[in-house]
């Protein structure tokens, strides 16, 4: 939210825009009056952003039963950095942190931000405060709703990868998929069973990895140690030697592609 300005009236800090009428006791939405909202709104993700002075106060009104990312411009006692008919500091950074081309993987989301902006801002006199929740938000990637338009998502008796692409178009395994990460905070070894391409395999790379390397629903996840899904062929033990060598070696993982199955 840019354009906005924090009044303090009588303690009461308001969000003000540029209709108040500070004369006529119309000073804007009580800053309070929006925590509030934060906190008892039915949505699961909230995203604020405010780019305005002692924005910094927002950062109390932190949800307890949703993911969210909350970011101010300044702390609750600094004024922010603007510049002479151009965006301020701290927008012209969040901009630029939005972009997917400043990343490999061309994937944002609310974790990245955060160290994007914190990095960028470091050697500035100004100090946003950002605040997530242990599971992040995918913000912006470079693949658009564009790329699905005229593409059947169906993939036959292939399997949906753990990638971006993929998991948008994965659906009808929400459910299971947050038992598995629920069990995964409970126990050691999990095994899933299920017949010849019933899903497994998608439901594991595009479901639960994906989940957990990118979106972190578990806090930390994202910097875990995974190995590439591989396929255990009549001697698992030595593909699973070979798998984790070329992990100490920091390769890619090598993985057989095999050929889609001809229905009979």
């Amino acid at each position: 939210m840019d354009g906005v300005k924090l009044l303090i009236i009588k303690r009461i800090l308001f969000l003000a825009t540029s209709d108040v009428l500070p004369d006529q006791e119309i000073y804007g939405i009580p800053l309070s009056w929006l925590g509030e909202q934060i906190e008892t709104s039915p949505v699961k993700k909230i995203i604020i952003w405010l780019d305005c002075c002692f924005s910094g106060e927002l950062i109390k009104y932190l949800p307890n039963n949703k993911d969210y990312c909350l970011i101010t411009a300044t702390r609750s006692f600094e004024t922010g950095l603007e510049i002479s008919y151009e965006q301020g500091l701290f927008t012209k950074t969040l901009l630029k942190g939005l972009n997917p081309d400043n990343y490999a993987d061309g994937i944002v989301d609310s974790h990245k931000l955060k160290q994007f902006i914190e990095k960028q801002m470091a050697q500035t006199s100004q100090r946003p405060l950002i605040a997530n929740s242990s599971g992040s938000i995918l913000l912006t990637n470079r693949y658009t709703l564009a790329n699905f338009k005229d593409e059947c998502p169906y993939r036959s008796l292939s399997y949906f990868r753990e990638n971006s692409e993929d998991a948008e178009v994965f659906y009808g395994r929400d459910k299971i998929t947050k038992n598995l990460i629920y069990r995964i905070q409970k126990d050691r070894l999990i095994v899933v069973f299920g017949a010849s391409d019933s899903g497994k395999s998608s439901l594991l790379r595009a479901g639960l990895l994906y989940k957990l390397k990118f979106r972190q629903v578990i806090k930390g996840s994202k910097s875990w140690t995974y190995l590439t899904p591989f396929s255990p062929t009549e001697k698992p033990l030595q593909q699973l030697e070979k798998v984790w060598n070329f992990l100490s070696l920091n390769l890619p993982s090598p993985e057989v592609n095999y050929p889609p199955l001809t229905p009979p």
